[in-house]
C-alpha cells in the first residue's frame, strides 16, 4: 500500500483490490475501505490511464452485486480503454 501512499495509480488499484478481496500479506488494514471507495479508486486509476484500473472498472460493471449497477456497455467501454493502454 506504500506505492499508493506515494501516488502511484497502479499501487492504489492493488491496494483497493487487496482490501476488496481480503488478501493481506502482513496485517489487515485498521479500517477496511468501502465498496464505494474501492470503485472510486479503480475509476480514478482508469481516468489516469492505468490499464489495471480500467480492467477493474470493467469488472465492477460486469458484477451484479457490486457498488455500481451492472452496465455491460460501461464494462465494454472500460475494457476497450484498457486495451488501448496495454
Amino acid at each position: 500500500m506504500f506505492s499508493c501512499k506515494i501516488g502511484l495509480a497502479t499501487g492504489c488499484v492493488n491496494a483497493a483490490a487487496t482490501v476488496k478481496n481480503g488478501d493481506w500479506l502482513a496485517e489487515k488494514p485498521a479500517v477496511p475501505a468501502s465498496a464505494e471507495c474501492q470503485y472510486k479508486t479503480f475509476r480514478s486509476a482508469c481516468d489516469e490511464n492505468t490499464y489495471w484500473g480500467c480492467r477493474m472498472v470493467a469488472r465492477e460493471y460486469r458484477r451484479t452485486d457490486g457498488f455500481v449497477l451492472q452496465d455491460l456497455g460501461k464494462a465494454k467501454a472500460a475494457s476497450a480503454k484498457a486495451e488501448t493502454l496495454r
